[in-house]
């Protein structure tokens, strides 16, 4: 939930907990080089997979600003679910269909 707007609810759920940590869990949108820099850093160092998938691209990288809207939380779903999914269809990368399909489901 790290990331969502969900996060928040749960957390304003305790007074006590929400003011203890409500300037260390929220996270605002990403975007330009920063979001960049962060699918790089995910694809290296999260991902990790057998071959560069070239998340940075300019066509990749637009596919995923528009399926997460800049929020990190929902670029770390998407990015585990198009792994994983590449992977299971027998690729060793992600696979730009795979990533667009699975964008249809976040719109």
């Amino acid at each position: 939930m790290v990331g969502t707007d969900r996060l928040d609810a749960v957390v304003k759920r305790d007074e006590q907990v929400y003011n203890r940590f409500r300037a260390c869990y929220r996270f605002g949108k990403l975007s330009g080089e920063e979001f960049k820099k962060t699918v790089e850093i995910w694809e290296q160092k999260v991902l990790k997979l057998p071959v560069a998938s070239n998340l940075t691209s300019k066509e990749m990288l637009k596919i995923l600003i528009s399926a997460t809207e800049g929020y990190i939380g929902r670029l770390d779903e998407i990015l585990e679910e198009a792994a994983i999914r590449s992977l299971s269809a027998g690729f060793k990368k992600v696979e730009k269909a795979i990533l667009q399909e699975l964008a249809k489901e976040y719109k």
